[in-house]
């Protein structure tokens, strides 16, 4: 049985203006920094064996909360927004009305201009976590990363697609333990973040 804690990075810079930052290596705020202090301390019991995170200095950072090297894993990124990295979504509907349209009509397909689909994105954080899992049979991890990676991982867990992908709520520096097992996974915990208060 693998025991598996995903950890979404801690709040930036970023996140309070509520802009579109996938692959934008955007700062953490104050009070992310704030937020691994208190993660470090939630996390000073759980000993795993490697921990994995996302190459974006957000997740890198956070990953430091635990007193262990990180791997690297660049399809633990969060998604590719392509054109409408660091845009805020009223920017988005202003400058480009007609993507805006296509994107609430196609849904799980729509691609972000020179990014990714949902669709591309959920497929990418599958390949990637499964691998992850295999190196990981019996072990104890932690995988830090982003919000959508997070909602991938579990929808792929709870339904075997990304249909369930918005299902879930990932708040910053929350943790989700999983067990996984023979192909099967069990959320035992989702978005704890009474660390952070």
């Amino acid at each position: 049985m693998a025991v598996i804690y995903l950890i979404r990075h801690a709040q930036t810079v970023d996140n309070l203006s509520k802009k579109f930052s996938g692959y934008t290596d955007c700062k953490l705020s104050r009070l992310g920094y704030s937020q691994i202090e208190k993660l470090s301390i939630a996390i000073k019991n759980i000993n795993v064996d490697k921990i994995y995170t996302s190459p974006l200095e957000r997740a890198r950072l956070t990953s430091k909360a635990f007193d262990k090297e990180a791997l690297d894993c660049s399809g633990l990124r969060e998604m590719n927004f392509g054109d409408f990295e660091e845009m805020t979504f009223q920017e988005i509907q202003y400058l480009n009305p007609i993507e805006t349209s296509k994107l609430f009509s196609e849904g799980y397909e729509y691609k972000f201009p020179r990014g990714e689909s949902l669709v591309a994105f959920h497929e990418r954080v599958k390949s990637c976590f499964y691998n992850i899992i295999n190196e990981s049979v019996d072990n104890e991890i932690a995988i830090v990363a982003h919000s959508g990676t997070i909602r991938c991982i579990l929808s792929e867990l709870i339904g075997k697609s990304y249909a369930y992908h918005w299902n879930f709520q990932v708040d910053n520096c929350s943790i989700t333990k999983v067990t996984y097992t023979e192909g099967f996974g069990v959320i035992n915990y989702l978005n704890d973040t009474s660390h952070l208060r």
